[in-house]
């Protein structure tokens, strides 16, 4: 059930305030993915790991070694997961029957590919090209279903032998206006992830996302901070010929913060999630 309230003049903060608070946090991106490549890179330096070396593909791919742990498997399942989780990347509202928003999110994925758990599942072209934090940019698309459900989709190469995809839907809640100060939605679904023949990822997801959208100057600017709070949980399928683990199961909570900017058709966001692998995106797109 959809609670709708019409709209009418809302209480608004500052606007100039408003407005240097959703730049403030947009420039925050950059910085962020910067300081995460170079800690990754003293921790390659600290710890001195030998990686595996094959020439299948130019870029680093999933190849699972004979050294790798049940534990190690969950570990990699449970942080591949959380890491490239199908997440909000936007404010609460649904687009409306037959709106559509394509974007691009760029995601520098935190991940420590030092550790046994990622080493072990990971091939690289060379004795020094590590993985690194991975930054996979990510198409999605977004259909409005009816005035109340969309339909959401994602898709990343990771130019190897490997690549996810997702689908889902969000259904409005509530609907900000009078007497109803926030929006509120439920989105549900599924991923699956392919690492050549070596293992498979299925993850169902979920988040209840809430927000609150304002107005900023003349130019029709709209601003909707906004919170979430779900998890998801994958199942792991190993298949290589190397070893012989036994599927796995984990379960992630998460908890997700962000800013939606929107002016006309143009839509800019940044986003942040903690889960077992901490994560910021920034996600360009535009509605029709």
């Amino acid at each position: 059930m959809t609670i709708e309230m019409k709209n009418s003049s809302l209480m608004r903060p500052s606007n100039q305030y408003l407005l240097r608070c959703a730049l403030t946090l947009v420039a925050l991106v950059a910085p962020a993915t910067a300081s995460a490549h170079g800690g990754q890179a003293d921790s390659h330096q600290q710890k001195q790991v030998e990686l595996h070396e094959g020439y299948a593909y130019e870029n680093c791919y999933v190849d699972l070694h004979e050294d790798l742990t049940q534990r190690d498997f969950r570990k990699f399942n449970a942080e591949f997961g959380s890491g490239f989780a199908f997440t909000s990347q936007s404010g609460p509202r649904t687009l409306g029957a037959k709106h559509v928003e394509l974007g691009v999110v760029f995601r520098p994925t935190n991940i420590d590919d030092t550790t046994d758990a990622w080493n072990e599942t990971w091939t690289h072209p060379g004795d020094d090209h590590f993985l690194g934090p991975v930054k996979l940019p990510i198409l999605q698309l977004r259909v409005g279903l009816s005035k109340s459900t969309d339909l959401e989709t994602m898709f990343s190469f990771g130019g190897s032998n490997w690549a996810i995809g997702g689908v889902g839907l969000r259904h409005a809640l509530l609907v900000q206006g009078s007497g109803m100060p926030l929006d509120v939605s439920l989105r549900e679904n599924v991923q699956v992830a392919r690492g050549g023949s070596e293992w498979t990822m299925v993850s169902l997801g979920s988040d209840l996302v809430v927000g609150r959208s304002f107005e900023l100057g003349a130019k029709a600017i709209t601003a909707t901070p906004y919170v979430a709070g779900g998890a998801s949980s994958a199942l792991g399928i190993e298949s290589s010929d190397e070893v012989d683990l036994s599927n796995v199961v984990t379960f992630s909570p998460r908890a997700t913060a962000g800013l939606d900017l929107g002016l006309g058709p143009a839509r800019l966001g940044v986003e942040g999630t903690v889960a077992d692998v901490l994560q910021w995106n920034l996600h360009v797109g535009a509605a029709f």
